[in-house]
């Protein structure tokens, strides 16, 4: 899990980030297949995407606050 910040709305918090789950991927995978008919389909559902899919989890507002 890697640490870094987010910058929102003029505040700035710590955040977590870490790899999606595969069960998430499959998720999004099959969203996109049955909403989207186009010819980048395979691009958007494919290894690549994947790898850069990721999940942002806040960290505790004793630690994420940056001032």
């Amino acid at each position: 899990m890697q640490r870094g910040r987010i910058s929102v709305a003029g505040m700035t918090r710590g955040a977590s980030f870490e790899p999606a789950m595969d069960q998430f991927n499959e998720r999004v995978d099959a969203a996109y297949r049955a909403n989207c008919a186009s010819a980048y389909l395979s691009s958007m559902t494919g290894t690549r995407s994947r790898t850069a899919t990721g999940k942002i989890l806040r960290r505790s507002d004793a630690e994420s606050v940056v001032r």
